[in-house]
């Protein structure tokens, strides 16, 4: 009787190993087209709380090392002065990342929080800063160390000053990275889900953008697990397999791991992500430290306009040098009392702008987003020289 019982649950164990072990084709197939269109959606975390970690560890050769040092040495107004300064950094061993937290609400209000290294070209240093922005209904606003910036809520993305909500497009790409394994830059890079291959709990898909007039090819291929218990899948790589248009990025891989699935909003979250560059060389970083169903209140706390010398929610004591108000053109200089004109209005959303797809406004704003802040830092710097001036 105890063979007999032993027996019997080792065939159990058997038929519950093949069932763990063999995914339904058609299950993954059905999964995989959902999270394909979720994908294309901006990612909503409902009212979360998740704070990562974003790491850039990318070095160059020792010879490519090597002739850019030549190149700096004795200008020290060379354009590639600070890219070298960041390999130097690495190289060292010195962390080189940014740690954001983001604070969500459901229906695209959020307060971001990013910390990072500021690099003094005169002296060589990199101090600590920060720099935290919040979009809610009725206002937009953006605290720095000694800066306070606030904005009605329909500045344009695409404004030389303001346009505060294109911040979304600093942590939106690496959040995707961490909910649907890259699914949702290979939605923006145009491609198509085809063909899917499972074996046992393993599967790949292949998604590929159509031929362009010439004839060039751009492939992605997805690998994964399937959970049979969750009845889910997991994007384990990502990986560049084909690309025509720019054959050296070919290899370019993204590693998922550590999944976790998030009890109270059923939410997967790869809490590792590996970003590689061709033959494997290690690129980027991502690491998340915290994610957690936090509703109510605390965001209420978050998204409070700090006072210009008082406390903030998340960065406690805050003393604010200068105050841009766009809601009412005025910059004030705390220091001495002053008010001055902006002397420039932020462009205002158009009545439709509302309707164009999030990723190709992500798309467009990672390029306008760069030439954005540079134009806003000109403009601060020209209104502080003139202010100097007077």
């Amino acid at each position: 009787m105890g063979q007999s019982k032993i027996s019997g649950l080792s065939s159990f164990a058997l038929i519950c190993f093949a069932t763990l072990a063999h995914a339904s084709s058609g299950d993954v197939k059905s999964w995989l087209a959902q999270a394909w269109e979720d994908a294309a959606k901006l990612p909503d975390l409902g009212d979360a709380n998740i704070k990562w970690r974003s790491q850039r560890l990318y070095v160059p050769p020792d010879a490519q090392l090597e002739t850019l040092r030549r190149a700096v040495a004795g200008h020290p107004d060379h354009p590639d002065r600070a890219e070298l300064a960041l390999f130097e950094r690495r190289l060292r061993g010195e962390k080189d990342e940014t740690i954001r937290q983001l604070w969500c609400h459901g229906d695209g209000q959020w307060r971001q929080c990013r910390d990072f290294q500021s690099n003094n070209l005169a002296t060589g240093q990199f101090t600590s800063s920060f720099a935290d922005t919040v979009v809610v209904r009725d206002r937009h606003w953006q605290l720095s160390p000694d800066h306070l910036l606030i904005e009605p809520p329909d500045v344009s993305a695409n404004s030389e000053i303001g346009g505060v909500v294109r911040v979304r497009s600093e942590f939106i790409n690496e959040l995707s990275y961490m909910i649907n394994g890259g699914m949702s830059g290979a939605r923006q890079s145009k491609t198509v889900l085809g063909e899917v291959t499972v074996n046992g709990s393993r599967w790949s898909a292949i998604a590929a953008r159509p031929p362009s007039a010439s004839g060039k090819e751009y492939r992605i291929k997805f690998d994964g697990r399937w959970d049979q218990a969750q009845s889910r899948g997991f994007v384990e790589r990502m990986e560049i397999v084909t690309n025509q248009y720019k054959p050296e990025v070919v290899g370019s891989a993204w590693v998922f791991s550590d999944w976790r699935v998030d009890p109270a909003s059923d939410r997967a979250i790869a809490w590792k992500v590996e970003g590689l560059r061709p033959g494997g060389v290690p690129d980027t970083r991502y690491i998340v430290e915290h994610f957690g169903v936090e509703p109510g209140k605390s965001f209420d706390e978050a998204i409070r306009l700090p006072a210009v010398a008082g406390q903030d929610a998340i960065r406690g004591k805050v003393t604010v040098q200068f105050v841009d108000d766009l809601t009412k053109g005025v910059r004030t200089n705390l220091a001495t009392g002053t008010e001055v004109p902006l002397g420039i209005m932020p462009r205002r959303v158009a009545a439709d702008a509302g309707k164009v797809s999030w990723l190709a406004w992500i798309s467009s704003s990672c390029v306008l987003v760069g030439f954005g802040l540079a134009g806003y830092r000109r403009w601060r710097l020209r209104r502080s020289v003139e202010a100097n001036h007077d």
